[in-house]
């Protein structure tokens, strides 16, 4: 069993000593998350970018945040501006593809799986692929 407990504890004490720790808030962040408080997790991950607006995973978790809340087109803009940070992140690639697909932009969204197979192989990507011959056919 994870301590959260004694996690947050270290973090915020860091915090206290450096309030622009941005990925202490990053952490607080992840923990919130894991706990199924979406709400903290999202304000800790904005902490986050207010100490260092180039933090690419803060992006991205704000980004799946918003996916798992169907709020697509907002999810694509936090992805878009964590991959413009991190631009070899296949994960965020893989959301972004998501987001297009989820928009019916399906043009698009083969265009970002193929990127992402010139990075990394991945099953995942050449199913995502397949499906969308089937469903465009």
């Amino acid at each position: 069993m994870k301590d959260y407990e004694s996690a947050m504890e270290c973090y915020h004490r860091i915090l206290n000593v450096d309030s622009s720790h941005y990925k202490s808030y990053y952490q607080i962040g992840l923990i919130h998350y894991e706990q199924k408080k979406p709400t903290e997790a999202h304000e800790s991950f904005k902490n986050a970018l207010k100490a260092n607006s180039k933090y690419a995973p803060a992006w991205k978790a704000i980004g799946i945040l918003l996916f798992e809340n169907n709020k697509i087109e907002s999810a694509l803009k936090y992805f878009d501006k964590a991959v413009t940070f991190d631009p070899k992140d296949v994960e965020t690639k893989i959301y972004i593809g998501n987001c297009h697909y989820e928009l019916q932009n399906n043009d698009m969204a083969i265009e970002v799986y193929q990127e992402v197979l010139q990075i990394e192989e991945s099953a995942d990507i050449h199913y995502n692929l397949g499906m969308f011959e089937l469903l465009i056919s």
